[in-house]
């Protein structure tokens, strides 16, 4: 008996074909959907904030480790020339020649050996300067201390659009870090504002940066729709 196999050559057409035209044009469409959603956040300044408020809170952590590395007060000062005017970034130094002035004193290499000497005056570790404003897309950052002159509650209790109050300058930001590891409570809001430099109205933010006197470093983001009874509103970030 002969037997005779048939191949279905139909279903393996249909088992094997690819995508349709169709079916191709969907699955763009849902990539360019997740590609913008994803520009969107990128650019969106609370996520940039929240960027320059970890990378701000990491060089806390530098200073504090350079700190006990070196048995030196090492500051993060974003006023280094004590002029009272905010700089435009920050500065870490570490305070090489008594540990108890606290006036940043030009380094002055004596030696010409390219290394920071204890006679030689104090040290720069490192000086940041805040992100170019034009390719934010918008103005800030701004940063003001706790010890700054804000509207009942301040920014930590309304959040955007919350005028900050500008009594001409603010209290000088200057965190500094002991050898031991410890350092005085301080704490200081960054907010990128609405309208211009220097503008008081709070755009996006703010982020609140908090030492405390064991040296522990603390970064809070404000999310007002969280502010209640029991909530002071402020979540921890690390």
């Amino acid at each position: 008996m002969i037997t005779i196999k048939h191949n279905n050559c139909e279903t393996s057409r249909l088992g094997s074909r690819g995508f349709s035209l169709i079916e191709l044009m969907v699955v763009v469409a849902i990539l360019g959907i997740l590609a913008a959603a994803v520009g969107i956040y990128i650019n969106n300044a609370d996520a940039k904030l929240k960027s320059f408020a970890f990378n701000v809170g990491s060089r806390f952590k530098q200073a504090k480790f350079e700190a006990m590395k070196r048995g030196r007060n090492v500051y993060i000062d974003f006023d280094l020339l004590r002029d009272g005017v905010i700089d435009n970034g920050y500065t870490l130094w570490v305070n090489n020649n008594d540990n108890v002035n606290s006036t940043y004193e030009a380094w002055i290499d004596a030696n010409a050996d390219g290394v920071c000497q204890d006679t030689e005056g104090d040290c720069l570790i490192a000086t940041v300067d805040f992100p170019n404003r034009a390719s934010l897309g918008h103005p800030g950052p701004e940063i003001y201390n706790a010890d700054a002159a804000f509207p009942t509650g301040g920014p930590e209790a309304d959040g955007p659009g919350t005028k900050v109050i500008n009594t001409g300058v603010p209290a000088t930001p200057r965190f500094f870090f002991k050898p031991s590891g410890d350092a005085d409570n301080a704490t200081i809001y960054i907010y990128f504002p609405s309208g211009g430099v220097g503008a008081e109205e709070v755009a996006a933010g703010p982020w609140a940066i908090t030492v405390n006197t064991v040296g522990r470093i603390q970064l809070d983001e404000w999310k007002p729709e969280l502010k209640r009874p029991g909530h002071s509103g402020w979540v921890s970030e690390g």
